[in-house]
């Protein structure tokens, strides 16, 4: 006959279940804070061409921080556009290429707010944008974003 105390001995199936489920959690949550590419709290909003000269074809990004930690902006670029320039407003209104930054180093996306990122093109060759790579400090880490336009945006020069 066997006992309540010598059943209770072996590892039943619903003990393995349950080490099962804790191993897939942990490694759920490995994956998840341990994700090498690092946080990705920038998104792009409106993107225009905001307008063109006979040699240069100035186009606006908004990036919003959808994150819950302010982003610091370390470098920004034009993948397929070598000679683009991308800076921010150095003032609220703003007339011309010259009344932006060479680079955006130092901007801040504050947490739940956004930034104009101004990106001049040399005309008559402009390309299309098609996306912006961003790199970033975000508590303490860097790390780089791609934002992706929903449609390519044409850079028609006169």
């Amino acid at each position: 006959m066997v006992t309540g105390t010598e059943a209770r001995r072996g590892l039943g199936p619903a003990w393995v279940g349950i080490a099962l489920g804790v191993l897939v959690a942990l490694a759920f949550v490995a994956t998840t804070v341990l994700d090498d590419d690092g946080p990705r709290p920038l998104e792009l909003g409106v993107v225009e061409r905001m307008w063109t000269t006979g040699t240069v074809a100035l186009v606006g990004a908004h990036v919003r921080n959808v994150g819950v930690d302010d982003v610091e902006l370390l470098d920004a670029s034009v993948p397929g556009a070598d000679q683009a320039r991308v800076g921010v407003p150095t003032r609220e209104t703003f007339t011309r290429g010259a009344d932006l930054q060479v680079r955006v180093r130092g901007a801040r996306v504050p947490a739940g707010g956004s930034q104009l990122l101004l990106i001049q093109l040399r005309c008559p060759n402009a390309p299309e944008l098609h996306r912006i790579a961003l790199r970033f400090r975000v508590d303490g880490h860097e790390t780089a974003q791609s934002l992706r336009l929903a449609a390519p945006v044409p850079v028609a020069c006169p």
